[in-house]
């Protein structure tokens, strides 16, 4: 149960920064018609991505 928990917390992260990135990269094109990657510096900054990793 423990390990399912710690499962679909980090899916939910994911999710999170997925839907986090698609979001700025439309926002991005819809204003300045540029494209934006999600570079390690931009995934350092968010804060769930900055959870240590649980392991038992």
């Amino acid at each position: 149960r423990k390990q399912r928990e710690v499962l679909f917390s980090k899916l939910e992260v994911c999710r999170q920064l997925y839907n986090d990135a698609l979001e700025e990269r439309r926002e991005a094109w819809k204003l300045c018609r540029t494209w934006v990657s999600l570079t390690p510096c931009n995934r350092r900054s968010w804060p769930p991505a900055k959870q240590p990793t649980v392991q038992g």
